[in-house]
């Protein structure tokens, strides 16, 4: 269970990494595909301005913007663990991304049939200055790929379901038992 814990957290702390709470940006839904380290997860997002819903076969990640928290949920174990959540650790969902030095627009491509706005971006995060290519498509106001200059490591978004979400999808189910990183 241990290594299986260890890959889960990895992959949803990744993927926290590409979200934060965008307060003008409707409930959606969206198939979302992760690319990094030789690897690709296609999963499903679950948005309000409160809180996002990550699912993937890993796992299942909720953060909870209101409540400062990110839950990590082991559906065949029924367990979770809690761990804080900071705007400073995230990227972003909104145009503005936490910690932006610069953005510099790099013209417009297509993007899966959608013509977006390509910026590049420097910013800030954990005292290291990286360096992101963002595409936005400007009928939405919101990125539809965001991805590490170097090609290391991107998040796409598409099949976008303009409508609300149910509450349930951001709590933790009836029955789940929290764990302790540290033991496992």
């Amino acid at each position: 269970m241990k290594r299986i814990l260890q890959r889960v957290i990895f992959f949803v702390v990744m993927q926290l990494g590409a979200v934060v709470a965008a307060a003008s940006a409707p409930e959606f839904s969206a198939d979302v595909i992760t690319k990094g380290e030789n690897q690709s997860y296609k999963g499903k997002m679950y948005y309000n301005s409160k809180s996002v819903r990550m699912e993937f076969d890993q796992g299942v990640s909720i953060a909870r913007f209101d409540k400062n928290v990110a839950w990590v949920l082991l559906p065949e174990q029924q367990v979770y663990l809690e761990q804080p959540l900071t705007p400073n650790d995230l990227l972003a969902v909104s145009t503005k991304i936490p910690g932006e030095l610069s953005r510099v627009s790099r013209g417009q491509e297509r993007i899966r049939g959608i013509l977006a706005d390509k910026f590049e971006v420097s910013l800030k995060q954990k005292g290291k200055v990286i360096n992101v290519y963002q595409w936005v498509d400007s009928s939405i106001d919101m990125p539809i790929k965001t991805a590490m200059v170097d090609d290391s490591w991107s998040l796409e978004y598409l099949n976008f379901e303009n409508k609300a979400q149910p509450a349930y999808l951001f709590e933790i189910p009836a029955g789940y038992v929290k764990i302790d990183q540290e033991r496992y």
